[in-house]
């Protein structure tokens, strides 16, 4: 499937696996495991939406993820940042670049900020961009340009 995150408290795994929902369409779903009660949740919801690179909030139950729709009247080059809080199964959508893919998600050690690397789909030759972003989707600021892998330095 792809890329996966463990829970501060080591319970809970997640990451994505390709649904294979016609012999056209196949699009990745994020699958939460949880080690305790031995389960697997489907934490995407729609049929044409794709969901990746999930990163686990090193607080609570937050999860920040790349999605993109499928649906041809939607689908965008990029894939946009979005921070769902697993318990409430609330989503927010934190960008809004139809260009750009937004991946590396690496959360603040206090939890309430992310990096993420932004590529630009539509104009292949622009380098790779490190930026900063508020957990609620406020205070974006590019960090790097031509910048790989962000991390924060305790």
């Amino acid at each position: 499937g792809g890329d996966g995150s463990w829970s501060a408290n080591g319970r809970y795994f997640i990451s994505s696996q390709i649904q294979f929902t016609s012999q056209t369409l196949a699009p990745r779903h994020l699958l939460l495991f949880d080690t305790r009660e031995e389960t697997i949740q489907d934490l995407s919801s729609g049929r044409f939406l794709e969901d990746l690179n999930p990163s686990f909030s090193p607080f609570g139950m937050s999860v920040a993820y790349s999605r993109k729709s499928l649906d041809p009247e939607n689908w965008t080059p990029g894939r946009q940042l979005w921070v769902m809080d697993i318990e409430s199964g609330e989503n927010q959508q934190l960008t809004d670049s139809v260009d750009y893919h937004h991946s590396s998600f690496t959360w603040h050690p206090d939890g309430e900020e992310l990096t993420y690397v932004r590529y630009n789909q539509a104009t292949l030759s622009e380098p790779p961009e490190i930026w900063m972003i508020n957990k609620d989707g406020t205070g974006i600021i590019r960090l790097i340009i031509n910048g790989y892998a962000p991390g924060w330095i305790p």
